[in-house]
This record gives structure tokens, C-alpha cells and sequence, in this order.
């Protein structure tokens, strides 16, 4: 069980690229931080429009690569103080990168308190400021917050030397207060829209195997075995969320699915061979309890 407090974070965070190293790569620090910034931002937007806020950073430390990031005020037309806006939006940020790879099977329960919101997905815990909890949800369903920490985490994935994402309230912070493991990268990135010229898509009629299921309607990833290989892939049929709230279908792991399954390729930039890198199910035909397959 994990206890978060983000109310600690006032105008600024200390976010940390954890790795083998005390440095990393340029490209994946200014790409992710770029689209950290504009998650922050649109944020901002939802909660208090009409007042902007500017991201810099403010210092760069070890531990094993980090840097502290400042929202500064820009303009006078807003609904809190300065401080209080930005507070809740980087404690928003916060509980959303956390709260998107808990994974839990059943929707959040939030408890409001005279000081504090307490967010419990299963046997987590997320607290967040008083006066907060009214944007929870509008910052949980922008597609420009989500599209923007994907894109962040997206690079972060790509980058291997990045064993774990934290963010934290101070420099010198022996653990952060918030740790994301790089094999938890893919949850939050796959929200990204990807579509480029080096990218192409197949869809194929196949069987997968359950490892792990998600049982609410959401872009968060099933893990599956397909061809003997584990995948991680979103379910998006709604057909199928219909059956399975209506309690038609029961899952359990082993089963295994009958499935369309949408492949997002890549060309590699040296070799110019496509290789796979995005899942999705898009389409579910037929649910295969684990007991069939045994008798059979």
C-alpha cells in the first residue's frame, strides 16, 4: 500500500530520470520536458482560464538526473491566489501520472476532507489539495493532458538508459515521492497519437491470452501472450465492455480472446525494417475460457 501526498508541491517540482547513470540523453530531456510543460498548461487551461503559467527550469541536480521545474505567474486574471492555482495544477499533473499506472480494476473513490482529498484506488492513496477535487475529473478526461503526458512518456519509453520517472518536492530527496518504473512507461504512453511517415498500421484476426485484464472501460493496458511473446494493449471494443458489464462474459486469467489486434509498426531509422511497436484490440469476436482449452 502507497500513500502520495501532493500537497507539498507549492510553485514548483523536482522531476527525476533514474538510471545507470547521472545524466541523460538531450533529446529525451527536452522532448519530455517540452510535453510535460504542455500537459501542465492545459491543465492550467481547465482549471483557470485566462491565467497562463510559464514553465523554466530552475536547476539541474543528481540522483540519478534532475531537474527542478518552476511555474512562474503571467497575468492577473485568476480565479485562486497564484500560489493556490499553481499548487493544484501541479498536484493534478502529479495524481494523474500516478493514478494511470495503478491499474486498478475499479473506478476511484475520493473522500473529501476539511484540508485535503484523498483519491484510494484500491490500497493506494492519493491526497491532493482542498479545492481540487471539482477538476479531478476534467483533468482525468482532457485529451490534450493525456496527449501531452503520452507523448512525454512515449520518449521515455524509447530512451532504454531511463529505469524510472519521479517526480518530488526537493533537490535533495533521497527516493522520490512519486516513482513510475520504466516497464509502466507504456501504460501512460499509450495514449499517444502517433502519426508520422515512419509509422504504418495492420490489423490482424488472432488469439490472445490474458495475462492481466483491466475491467473498466479505459486506454489503460490488458497484458496479454501473443505468439508466446507478452504484449501490453488497450481493449477499445465497446461491444465488448457492453457484454462484460452486463455480465455475459466472466474473465479470468488464461483465458483468451478471439480478437482483431491493431499493430502499430515503426521503421527502424538504420535498417529501414518496420517492427512493432504499439498494440490495440480493437474488435473482440469471441471470449475462450482457460477450462475449453484444457478439455480441448
Amino acid at each position: 500500500m502507497a500513500t502520495i501526498d501532493c500537497r507539498s508541491f507549492g510553485d514548483e517540482f523536482v522531476i527525476h530520470y533514474g538510471g545507470e547513470y547521472h545524466r541523460v540523453n538531450a533529446y529525451t530531456f527536452a522532448t519530455s520536458l517540452i510535453a510535460l510543460s504542455d500537459a501542465i498548461r492545459s491543465a492550467n487551461h481547465l482549471i483557470n482560464p485566462g491565467y497562463e503559467i510559464e514553465i523554466s527550469v530552475e536547476a539541474i541536480g543528481p540522483g540519478s538526473f534532475r531537474a527542478r521545474i518552476k511555474t512562474i505567474q503571467k497575468g492577473l486574471n485568476n480565479l485562486f491566489t497564484a500560489q493556490d492555482a499553481k499548487a493544484i495544477v501541479l498536484a493534478l499533473i502529479a495524481a494523474f501520472i500516478y493514478e494511470h499506472t495503478l491499474q486498478q480494476s475499479n473506478k476511484p473513490i475520493i473522500v473529501v476532507n476539511d484540508d485535503s482529498v484523498v483519491i484510494e484506488e484500491g490500497n493506494d492513496k492519493i491526497i491532493i489539495p482542498r479545492g481540487a477535487e471539482k477538476y479531478y475529473e476534467e483533468v482525468r478526461k482532457s485529451e490534450a493532458v493525456k496527449t501531452n503526458l503520452a507523448s512525454a512518456f512515449s520518449v521515455l519509453e524509447k530512451d532504454k538508459s531511463v529505469s524510472e520517472f519521479g517526480i518530488t518536492d526537493n533537490m535533495t530527496d533521497t527516493v522520490p515521492l512519486i516513482r513510475i518504473p520504466s516497464e509502466k512507461f507504456p501504460i501512460i504512453a499509450g495514449d499517444a497519437a502517433i502519426n508520422d511517415e515512419n509509422s504504418k498500421e495492420v490489423i490482424q484476426r488472432t488469439e490472445v491470452q490474458i495475462v492481466r485484464a483491466i475491467l473498466e472501460k479505459s486506454r489503460r493496458r490488458w497484458e496479454f501472450v501473443w505468439r508466446g511473446v507478452k504484449i501490453s494493449a488497450p481493449v477499445t471494443d465497446d461491444e465488448f465492455y457492453g457484454d462484460f458489464f452486463a455480465h455475459k462474459i466472466t474473465i479470468a486469467p488464461g483465458d483468451s480472446l478471439d480478437v482483431d489486434l491493431r499493430i502499430l509498426q515503426r521503421v527502424d531509422a538504420n535498417t529501414g525494417i518496420y517492427t512493432n511497436a504499439e498494440y490495440e484490440v480493437v474488435k473482440v469476436y469471441d471470449h475462450i475460457p482457460r477450462m475449453t482449452q484444457q478439455q480441448m
